[in-house]
């Protein structure tokens, strides 16, 4: 039976737990790629062709997705989400208080060389982009305001809606299952149909141990939007069974 393989690819991903925890289906391209090198054995008076020997074999998946993640980042990167975060608050205050500037939330040093609460704010009516460096005690900042001003607030508080993770200097890339599924779309010239649909199924590529490239550039521009690398190449896995040979992947 003679199909055409057409379209990008969905590729699921699952953990060491067997949790699915991404699907990437807004890819741009995607791609199977399968590498070997070879070694030619050679002799003989026209030093003919002999033999070969194919070695350094690879299996990759060349993937770029429209949408962004941050479980692709982290896992990319090999490091783990965590829930909270620091987020900056941009907030507009009217001082009640003379010489004090009162804020809705608890801010946090926004710097990790110092433990000091710093903070920024100015004039509502200032249309510079100069703003005042002020520093927090609790909720509240000593300044010389007029009872009834209105200001512009800048500063840190621990979001704990937010997620975060940290990209180490020692980037290990995590290890997934991948499930590529490629469409697969009635072809031939026979006037025979084996099927009423234009598409006829799926050829699934089942990779046991696929370790993500840890290469990444969000590259962002005025008039686009930038677009996430999930390339990643799979790992010897060896099955149930006698034979010594592993294998990448299972179609």
């Amino acid at each position: 039976m003679e199909v055409v393989l057409a379209g990008v690819a969905p590729v699921e991903f699952y953990d060491n737990n067997h949790n699915l925890y991404a699907i990437a289906n807004a890819l741009t391209d995607s791609a199977l790629n399968v590498s070997v090198s070879e070694d030619v054995a050679r002799g003989g008076m026209s030093n003919a062709r002999i033999s070969s020997y194919w070695f350094d074999s690879e299996l990759a998946l060349n993937l770029t997705n429209t949408t962004f993640k941050l479980e692709y980042f982290a896992t990319k990167l090999g490091s783990s989400i965590t829930a909270g975060g620091d987020v900056w608050e941009l907030e507009t205050i009217t001082t009640s208080t003379a010489n004090t500037i009162s804020v809705s939330k608890v801010p946090i040093a926004p710097f990790n060389d110092s433990t000091t609460v710093y903070g920024y704010y100015k004039l509502t009516s200032d249309t510079t982009d100069t703003w005042n460096l002020i520093t927090f005690t609790g909720k509240n900042a000593t300044v010389t305001l007029a009872s009834g001003s209105e200001v512009c607030v800048k500063y840190v508080y621990d979001n704990t809606g937010a997620r975060s993770f940290k990209i180490s200097s020692s980037i290990i890339p995590d290890i997934s299952y991948a499930l590529m599924r490629i469409p697969m779309f009635k072809a031939g010239t026979s006037k025979e149909s084996y099927t009423s649909s234009s598409k006829v199924g799926e050829m699934l590529v089942k990779i046991p141990k696929f370790q993500f490239d840890p290469n990444t550039e969000l590259s962002l521009s005025s008039s686009g939007h930038a677009t996430m690398s999930l390339s990643g190449k799979a790992l010897i896995n060896f099955g149930t069974g006698c034979s010594p040979d592993g294998y990448y992947a299972e179609i």
